[in-house]
């Protein structure tokens, strides 16, 4: 249990660094991604005819996709139905779900492998070096081998692992033999493996044809992924119950967006500071003591949310840097075993498709949807499939659709553990039934939530009931997406052990994705997950929380987790994760955060480390997630509840309180992150690796347009001091200093890449 107050955050030290520019003009063809590659090392170009081979070289391997053969391959294996909607035989659906199928093929062969009955037909390839190191790739698939590959390569050279060259053909053998349209390509491999070239000139060659092969297909990846806006959204989580919208329009130091700043530099010449200067807001040592809202009183004559937030309360979210906004909490709420004194869980629905009515009217909400996308904001909202209340509209008409058994005749009124008594009507009359809590495994057993009932998807009913129900707010509202709660306690292995019970063939995520891009192509889908992420990647998810993965072997490397761990070594895995999450196409990306619903504040979390902590998540290319009113470091967790905005005692928002220090830090990095990715434009990053046992991290971030700086980012997310030394002449990056708790350094490179 949490005692007592938050920790206390001790000075921030934020500075930035100018960077000693590489002596002379030099060319660099960097050597480990799919845009530059990793500037871990780089190597220089053998002169401008060698990169002019390689083009060419490139334009010939380019035309061995072919679309009309692919097309044709897929429409003759159907292998997710009849291609036809369910209940809709409008031509605009059938060809949406037609594209939809295609996209998951490709994304087969780039990123996860074919999951059929719980299992994958592809594993990740295992590489080992000479010296008897193991590394695993990012990903089954091409995508996450040649990334692997090339930044193996780059870091420890092509020659160690040289011996592998016959096992690379075999593995891009059994990516690519089951698809009938990758012949083409088969056979080029198949020419350079039986080519009398020396291993060394096989292995350059091979590079080569998969990235061309790989750009070639991320091509057709982009024609068919409408929802590719989801990969790089910034998203602001609103609890409407606690947002308190009208204390948020009163003038007070909370309600500044942090809007752009007279003269805001354009270029790197400008962004550059004189010598010796930093950039170091005043930031107070401590957080002031939470206090209560004074004379907080409810007032009859206020419009119901969602016909309140108007144009401007969109734009002030816009302004701080967010292209999206999450409703979270906007069903029915159960009243059965209702939890706490606030009006209970929103994660326990009553009615999956209806709005609270607390909240506005079905017009309010679409009209607010609307306002959301006239103002150029996205709207998602939650969809929590895996239970409902234990009072639910479903249960009440369909109890056949939830875990349960016949109440024992001789202990009616005694469940087993983790189910409740529910009186199920029927045609001769009420029976009792013992329905099953809503469940997730939880280091091995199974919890319960104990104010919700679990549904069973072992069911084809269920599945269908639960689909419709979701894609009904795409049909009636036009909502952009989705966050799927528990996503991944749903998909079809994880249920299976769960409950102990056979499932359909076909993951319902992916039933769920096809149903609502069908209707909408562009509507994405985010899984709150901290397991099975191939699995999600494979039921089309276009984004999954980077909270815990611990499912590959260098051991945790989900953002959050990672970042709270304090440990060097996990961080830097985790960017590395994050880097090849962000470029990659044929997978679902992380969604990075420093806080949501279910966490604690920031502040509490981070502590001193709480600005380099949300300027490294901010600052990473990708999506990022942000819970409103943590910006102004409001924090009103309760006992046995460590949110900030609880869910079981009663809570407002007090936009004029919070606490000073937090709202400096989340000001400048707001500004800072807006500034920085205005001049970068789209950029790819990666980790920083330090030469001896130096306890900082970072990452280097360069943009996509050629002849471009770099910038590159340098913390300490430690407790301790620890040494820094970066030197990096060839994008011209050198820094050598000493970092204390929660410090880092901004770096700006003077040389192009």
């Amino acid at each position: 249990m949490r005692t007592g107050k938050p920790s206390k955050l001790a000075a921030v030290v934020i500075t930035t660094a100018l960077l000693i520019s590489a002596p002379g003009p030099q060319v660099f063809i960097v050597a480990a991604d799919f845009h530059h590659n990793n500037p871990g090392r780089f190597r220089k170009a053998q002169g401008a005819s060698s990169n002019r081979s390689l083009n060419a070289s490139k334009q010939n391997l380019d035309n061995l996709f072919d679309g009309a053969r692919f097309r044709a391959d897929i429409a003759a294996v159907r292998p997710w139905g009849d291609g036809k909607a369910s209940g809709d035989p409008e031509r605009s659906r059938e060809r949406n779900e037609r594209r939809f199928q295609e996209l998951m093929h490709l994304r087969e062969v780039m990123s996860t492998g074919r999951l059929e009955n719980g299992r994958f037909d592809l594993s990740p390839f295992a590489f080992r070096s000479k010296d008897g190191e193991n590394f695993l790739a990012q990903d089954a698939g091409l995508e996450g081998f040649l990334f692997t590959k090339k930044d193996l390569e780059s870091r420890f050279g092509a020659e160690a692992f040289l011996h592998h060259i016959d096992d690379y053909f075999n593995y891009l053998d059994q990516i690519l033999l089951p698809l009938a349209w990758t012949e083409p390509f088969r056979q080029r491999l198949q020419a350079l493996r039986e080519s009398g070239d020396t291993a060394a000139e096989k292995n350059a060659k091979l590079n080569d044809a998969i990235e061309a092969y790989v750009e070639a297909l991320r091509r057709e990846i982009t024609k068919r992924d409408a929802a590719r806006w989801a990969r790089g959204a910034r998203i602001y989580e609103i609890f409407p119950r606690a947002y308190n919208l009208r204390g948020r329009r009163e003038p007070g130091p909370g309600n500044q967006a942090s809007a752009p700043a007279e003269g805001e530099p354009t270029s790197f010449a400008e962004l550059r500071a004189p010598a010796g200067e930093s950039e170091t807001p005043s930031v107070p040592a401590s957080f002031a003591e939470l206090r209560a809202p004074a004379g907080e009183s409810e007032t009859p004559s206020v419009p119901a949310f969602f016909a309140d937030f108007g144009v401007e309360d969109l734009l002030k979210i816009k302004e701080m840097g967010f292209d999206t906004v999450w409703t979270m909490g906007i069903f029915p709420i159960g009243l059965r075993n209702r939890l706490g004194t606030a009006g209970g869980s929103p994660y326990s629905v009553q009615d999956y498709t209806a709005l609270h009515e607390d909240l506005g009217t079905e017009e309010d909400f679409r009209q607010f949807v609307q306002r959301a996308h006239g103002a150029g904001l996205k709207v998602i909202i939650d969809f929590v499939p895996n239970h409902s209340s234990m009072d639910s509209r479903l249960l009440k008409e369909h109890p056949e659709y939830y875990v349960h058994r016949e109440a024992d005749p001789q202990y009616p009124n005694h469940p087993p553990k983790g189910y409740f008594n529910y009186d199920a009507e029927s045609p001769a009359g009420k029976r009792r039934l013992w329905v099953h809590h809503g469940g997730y495994n939880s280091y091995g057993s199974l919890a319960t939530w104990d104010d919700t009932a679990q549904l069973d998807y072992s069911k084809p009913e269920t599945r269908n009931a639960m689909a419709r129900s979701a894609a009904s707010w795409v049909e009636r509202f036009d909502v952009d997406g989705f966050r799927v709660d528990m996503a991944y306690q749903i998909v079809n292995s994880e249920f299976s052990r769960n409950w102990g019970t056979a499932v359909p063939k076909e993951e319902f995520l992916l039933q769920l994705a096809r149903e609502i891009k069908s209707i909408k192509p562009s509507a994405a889908l985010i899984a709150e997950a901290y397991a099975n992420f191939q699995e999600l990647s494979a039921s089309g998810f276009d984004l999954i929380y980077s909270k815990s993965d611990e499912s590959r072997p260098e051991g945790q490397t989900g953002w959050y987790d990672a970042l709270l761990s304090q440990n060097p070594r996990q961080i830097r895995h985790a960017i590395r994760r994050a880097s090849y999450l962000t470029q990659q196409k044929g997978g679902a990306d992380g969604l990075r955060f420093v806080g949501n619903h279910d966490e604690r504040s920031p502040q509490r979390a981070f502590a001193s480390r709480l600005a380099a902590a949300a300027l490294v998540t901010m600052l990473l290319p990708g999506a990022f997630l942000f819970y409103g009113s943590q910006e102004i470091g409001f924090d009103r967790a309760a006992p046995h509840e460590e949110k900030s905005l609880p869910f079981s005692v009663p809570v407002k928002v007090d936009w004029k309180g919070g606490d000073p220090a937090v709202r400096e830090v989340f000001s400048f990095v707001f500004s800072e992150v807006r500034r920085l990715r205005k001049i970068l434009g789209k950029a790819v990053a990666f980790p920083l690796e330090p030469q001896n046992d130096e306890a900082w991290v970072g990452c280097v971030l360069t943009p996509l347009r050629r002849n471009s700086a770099a910038v590159a980012v340098v913390a300490n997310l430690t407790s301790g001091e620890t040494n820094a030394s970066v030197d990096r002449p060839e994008i011209g990056i050198r820094f050598h200093g000493r970092l204390k708790p929660g410090e880092f350094k901004i770096l700006y490179s003077q040389s192009a890449v």
